[in-house]
């Protein structure tokens, strides 16, 4: 997609993720305190997916919605189990107040000192809002609307009655802890029927073309949103070469 020129990908979020909470640690420490890492991996994306790509349009792959249904083919993978935070540890991160044992507590305490050494690489709201907002605007575009017909009437073939693969991804019915056949099934429908329709390459099509006119009209705070990404990859990744645990 377009817009992820100017989004972190899945590697970038997590070098800064990781040096985030390195830097969270080490001011924590100076108020004789410990921070459990609280950074997540995502397993079920690539590295290189910035804008979702993998899941952005639902299931895709018959091969895999057989097996997995509408679940994550890998799901999240979660730092090793740590307790909760007690009080003074939530005090001293958050900056509920100005002083913990005699020593100044910084401005939205470390979770704020952290971000601030960062910088503001690591706020991608304005990408984040086209990236979303051409999604939304698809929805109404009349080639996508026409394949969603078509795809809605394929899964009728099947026995399966949405009017959107929208709708089928969000059945209530899926939220179970373990994909179910009757998930597999309509899953696998899903992704066939995509393909029949030509859901997938309309839908691309469509947000390429919302995404490259709101990028002409957004270029110049995108461009600076780019180079504040960079300078706080950069600051992430001296925080991680120097972290000596």
């Amino acid at each position: 997609m377009p817009v992820e020129r100017y989004l972190l990908d899945n590697a970038q979020q997590s070098t800064l993720g990781k040096a985030r909470d390195v830097l969270i640690q080490q001011c924590m420490r100076r108020f004789g305190l410990r921070y459990p890492s609280a950074h997540l991996v995502t397993t079920d994306s690539p590295d290189g997916d910035a804008a979702d790509m993998a899941r952005r349009y639902g299931v895709t792959d018959p091969v895999v919605a057989a097996r997995y249904g509408y679940h994550p083919a890998s799901g999240t993978a979660l730092p090793p189990p740590a307790s909760a935070l007690d009080d003074d540890q939530k005090t001293v991160l958050l900056g509920q107040v100005y002083t913990f044992h005699g020593k100044s507590v910084p401005t939205q305490g470390c979770s704020g000192e952290a971000d601030r050494k960062l910088g503001p690489g690591v706020d991608e709201q304005e990408a984040e809002q086209l990236d979303s907002l051409s999604y939304t605007q698809s929805l109404k575009s009349s080639p996508l609307e026409a394949a969603f017909g078509s795809w809605s009437r394929c899964m009728a073939a099947t026995g399966q009655h949405y009017p959107t693969p929208i709708a089928s991804g969000n059945d209530p019915r899926w939220a179970t802890a373990m994909p179910t056949s009757a998930e597999k099934r309509t899953a696998t429908a899903d992704a066939r029927c995509k393909e029949s329709a030509d859901v997938v390459p309309i839908w691309l099509r469509t947000e390429t073309g919302i995404q490259d006119s709101a990028i002409a009209s957004h270029r110049a705070g995108l461009t600076r949103l780019h180079s504040a990404e960079q300078a706080s990859l950069q600051r992430a990744q001296a925080v991680l070469k120097h972290d000596v645990g």
